[in-house]
């Protein structure tokens, strides 16, 4: 994607610590998210089941050159550890075009909206669904009882609130020199 002079307006704000307050969250649940060893045969099994080519692998959603990979079901929904992980059946190509688009989204509603001819994305859909079946997210959230989750997510609220902390000193900074630049004009 090009460069553009709108792009530029996104950088001459002041930059907020807490924007990445998302990424902080997934981290938290991506390091207790359940994962599978890596397997290059069974990878290879999978893809092909998802009617890939191991080798040149091309993205689930739109068919362009993959060059990223997209967990179906998300690690995070609304900033809380779903139980699915990183799990070679909730692993599929992507593009990072639909990777970040797609984000949170379901990828059934990410997929209908890509506004394909229906045969297309009903192919798309039954692959998919083959391919993730066992990984939905886990309903018993028995990780919810573990006193060292509750220890875990207290130390992420903590990091939370430092980071809120660092957002109003760094405001009380900016006024102060933007205060100080005025009197240097003068």
């Amino acid at each position: 994607m090009p460069t553009t002079l709108r792009k530029l307006r996104g950088l001459l704000r002041p930059l907020k610590i807490t924007a990445t307050k998302g990424t902080i969250k997934s981290k938290f649940a991506a390091a207790i998210a359940p994962h599978d060893e890596y397997d290059e045969a069974e990878a290879r099994k999978l893809m092909r089941q998802l009617g890939q080519e191991p080798d040149a692998l091309t993205c689930v959603y739109c068919d362009a050159s993959a060059d990223t990979w997209d967990h179906v079901v998300g690690t995070v929904s609304d900033g809380e550890f779903t139980g699915v992980g990183h799990r070679l059946r909730n692993l599929v190509p992507c593009c990072s075009p639909c990777n970040a688009r797609k984000g949170g989204k379901n990828w059934g509603d990410y997929l209908d909206g890509l506004h394909q001819p229906a045969s297309i994305r009903n192919e798309r859909a039954d692959r998919i669904t083959a391919h993730i079946t066992g990984c939905e997210e886990d309903s018993n959230k028995a990780w919810r009882n573990f006193p060292e989750y509750t220890q875990l997510q207290d130390k992420r609220d903590k990091i939370l609130k430092l980071m809120e902390e660092g957002d109003e000193l760094a405001e009380t900074i900016r006024k102060k020199l933007q205060a100080a630049a005025g009197k240097k004009r003068r």
